[in-house]
């Protein structure tokens, strides 16, 4: 049976644009060479973790299974399952090429690679139960998704379907991943990414409670934190038009903004950015931003490259992050909405290099 298997792209999923649009998955790993020569010897792989990583037996071994899950135990005709955090949502495709090195890629971190063909790149995260969404939060790189009836979710998912949740007697199991199985090697007990799991809830929250007119609002009192003097459109038609932002006590001074707000969880086309670019010349303004909880296609991210200095985009990352940064200081009522706390965690150590 074809298992789901997750491979990180890069601890803050900085690869995640790069694998979708190339049809792959991997990277990282900087440190070693090609690895295919260990597909069928995990006595000498874990040698050489031990030689070029270090570290206590646990963490050799817990590094070991890893990579004994990418070059080894995924196949071609396995899943994968791909978080993409700057959206917040999932990309799931079939393993089309098992692991091979790419000896010849200038970016070291991009050399340990999978095959994959992307079959749903847009799988909102407000889908996904709780249990199985704290699968998918391993702090692990690699890693397989197989409990709580995880297979079958993850196909209702891929077909279009909300999470319908764990079916009768598959309800009760237990909610854990392991990089290798317990009988393959001794991996220490893995710990959940807190960080990623809670951005996942506040993005949820954000994405249910934060809709149309309401997100226009949110954004206009962050654009105001970071120093604009704002003008909010009136909910309903806006001309493709939802905030217009300036600097001065009038908003009148340089840099003139007009701001486009997307709350759907689908990705904005370049059609839409090309409309916004002729909003820039319309309102006499200086730049643009788009707000977008779904990203932007592929044929917008190359509209984006030669509009450079003229059109930014802020998606669910840009937007949180804003939003941390002053959550002190945005209105009372913002926060109500949203009533968050800050909180010390000890730093995970880092799965991949």
């Amino acid at each position: 049976m074809s298992e789901f298997w997750t491979v990180r792209a890069g601890k803050n999923g900085e690869r995640a644009d790069w694998a979708i649009e190339n049809g792959l998955v991997g990277g990282g790993w900087s440190e070693f060479p090609d690895l295919s020569e260990y597909r069928d010897d995990k006595d000498s792989l874990q040698s050489l973790v031990r030689e070029l990583l270090g570290g206590s037996p646990s963490r050799v071994g817990n590094y070991t299974g890893q990579l004994w899950s990418l070059i080894h135990r995924i196949k071609e005709g396995d899943f994968m399952v791909l978080p993409i955090r700057s959206t917040s949502q999932i990309a799931i495709g079939e393993v089309t090429n098992a692991y091979h090195y790419v000896s010849d890629e200038l970016d070291p971190s991009k050399r340990h690679r999978l095959g994959v063909k992307w079959l749903r790149t847009d799988i909102s995260k407000t889908l996904v139960k709780q249990d199985l969404l704290y699968q998918m939060g391993s702090a692990m790189t690699v890693f397989v998704i197989r409990n709580g009836d995880a297979n079958y979710r993850l196909s209702q998912l891929l077909a279009g379907q909300a999470d319908p949740g764990a079916r009768g007697a598959q309800a009760g199991s237990a909610v854990s991943t392991r990089a290798v199985d317990e009988a393959e090697a001794e991996v220490e007990a893995e710990p959940l990414n807190l960080e990623e799991l809670a951005l996942d809830e506040i993005a949820r929250r954000l994405q249910e409670d934060f809709k149309g007119h309401d997100l226009s609002l949110l954004v206009t009192a962050l654009l105001e934190a970071e120093g604009f003097t704002c003008r909010n459109s009136p909910p309903g038609s806006d001309g493709g038009v939802d905030v217009l932002a300036g600097m001065g006590p009038l908003g009148m001074d340089s840099p003139k903004l007009v701001v486009q707000v997307k709350s759907q969880n689908s990705a904005v086309s370049d059609v839409a950015l090309q409309q916004l670019n002729g909003a820039i010349h319309r309102y006499h303004a200086d730049q643009a931003l788009l707000v977008t909880f779904g990203g932007v296609t592929g044929p917008a991210r190359t509209y984006l490259e030669s509009q450079y200095f003229g059109i930014r985009v802020w998606t669910l990352s840009d937007i949180l992050t804003t939003l941390f940064k002053h959550y002190g200081t945005i209105p009372e009522e913002i926060k109500a909405r949203l009533p968050l706390k800050q909180i010390w965690v000890p730093a995970m150590a880092d799965s991949e290099s």
